[in-house]
């Protein structure tokens, strides 16, 4: 048992006040007379730790790493008395304990960031905790949630913003079994991204209701939504306006409708990058539920990276993508990706985009008729990876392609149109802006090919 009868403590040249870690028998820490300590706490790797009693602890200061609290591979340790604690200078990390409740009066982070992470908080691995509480109003870096069985929320209920880490992420939350809200009512603004990923019991994405901008992680992106078993909609950011990064969904088994992004209007910014790291600024990819892309609707203008559509099964409608003018290209050479979206009807939607794409267009594997919305597409100054400028393939419901009458001119990379029904090439070959010359060109598995088209 250790015991520490001072009122204040003093701290190393390093900034640390305590640290226990490493002692096999240890089953307890008493530093109840103390209310203030100059540096940092750390206790680690006590395989026995009960209870650390800190009842009048009221501050606790940061070390030179900008830490404050630190309590690591603790799994026995499920008391902790610190209701007096207001602030603490630096971050806090608990991972690895048996806590079930943490609460902080005042701020973290109240003049420090951990300076190996720059999260102001991490909570991971403890297999208790319940419903952490900080009272911070602003936080200077991140909020990382991770792996914990009974975390419900963030107890980020009074913060208006959020910093960032050093990925670039403001608030993550992966792994909680039980997790269900953010529980931030009050944020407004994040710095960085928001990270949703493997919570089996978030159903909706709340408790992020008066968020109006979302900036963007070291990938690119703002808002990534993966592997979340039950969430159906995204209705908890219905007050943001602007993602300064990438919208990423990825693999939620029964998200059917992206209803709660009405209000955003913008992806990117001058300053920022507005693609994520694959180059993307829209990734929709295995929601095998989703059926529109409704809640897009007021998002507008130029995308400084690709649309990607891909496996999603169910999808009907792109329409919700009509105030898109233009997309950039991805690290796969593509601006227009939409693949193997069986039940995809159309390509209404990117009617708006009446310019030259940077890079190829892929429409391969989906449910089309027509090419319907590529009718404003004048031409195709890249190349995909294939060396491709235009893949219309296996498309078994496509017999119309009079939309590409205006795509023409000389394409970089090649034309590759295989395994299609197509009635006709003429609207292609003699349209109003018909193609000059291409890479190569592929045309398999034409319906039927009129003498005009033999002719060109």
């Amino acid at each position: 048992y250790l015991t520490i009868p001072a009122e204040s403590l003093g701290t190393s040249t390093d900034g640390k006040t305590l640290v226990a870690g490493g002692n096999p028998n240890l089953v307890g820490i008493d530093i109840s007379k103390a209310k203030v300590t100059g540096g940092s706490v750390q206790v680690y790797d006590n395989e026995k730790l009960q209870t650390i009693d800190a009842g009048a602890l009221a501050s606790i200061g940061a070390d030179s790493g900008g830490v404050s609290l630190e309590l690591k591979n603790v799994q026995q340790l499920t008391k902790m008395d610190q209701g007096k604690l207001t602030s603490l200078a630096g971050s806090v990390a608990l991972v690895g304990t048996g806590l079930e409740d943490f609460k902080v009066a005042g701020s973290v982070c109240a003049s420090a960031v951990a300076k190996k992470t720059a999260n102001c908080i991490e909570l991971e691995n403890n297999n208790a905790l319940k419903n952490p509480f900080f009272g911070n109003t602003q936080l200077q870096g991140g909020a990382v949630f991770k792996n914990n069985d009974e975390l419900q929320t963030t107890g980020l209920g009074s913060v208006t913003s959020v910093g960032a880490n050093n990925n670039g992420q403001s608030l993550v939350s992966t792994g909680n079994k039980k997790f269900s809200t953010y529980g931030a009512e009050r944020l407004l603004k994040t710095a960085g991204s928001i990270v949703a990923t493997q919570l089996p019991a978030m159903e909706m994405l709340l408790g992020l209701d008066k968020v109006e901008v979302v900036g963007a992680d070291v990938t690119g992106t703002s808002l990534e939504l993966a592997n979340n078993q039950v969430l159906k909609t995204i209705g908890g950011l219905r007050s943001c306006s602007k993602f300064e990064g990438a919208l990423v969904l990825q693999k939620n088994p029964v998200l059917a409708t992206l209803e709660g992004l009405q209000k955003l209007t913008e992806l990117g910014c001058p300053d920022c990058q507005g693609r994520n790291i694959l180059g993307d600024s829209i990734l929709i990819y295995s929601n095998p539920e989703l059926k529109s892309l409704s809640g897009l609707e007021n998002l507008h203008g130029e995308l400084a990276g690709a649309i990607s559509i891909s496996n999603n099964p169910k999808l009907i409608s792109i329409e919700a993508l009509k105030g898109i003018r233009n997309a950039g290209a991805n690290v796969a050479g593509t601006s227009l990706e939409l693949v193997n979206n069986k039940n995809l009807k159309d390509l209404v939607g990117l009617d708006d985009i009446q310019a030259v794409l940077q890079g190829a267009i892929n429409v391969q594997g989906n449910g089309i008729s027509s090419l319907k919305g590529l009718c404003g597409v004048s031409g195709v100054a890249g190349q995909d990876l294939s060396k491709m400028s235009v893949n219309i393939l296996n498309n078994e419901q496509l017999t119309d392609i009079s939309c590409l009458s205006h795509l023409g001119g000389a394409l970089k990379g090649g034309l590759n149109i295989a395994g299609n029904p197509i009635e006709s090439l003429t609207p292609l070959l003699q349209g109003s802006n018909p193609l000059a010359s291409s890479g190569g060109v592929n045309v398999n598995l034409v319906h039927c090919l009129t003498a005009a088209d033999h002719a060109s």
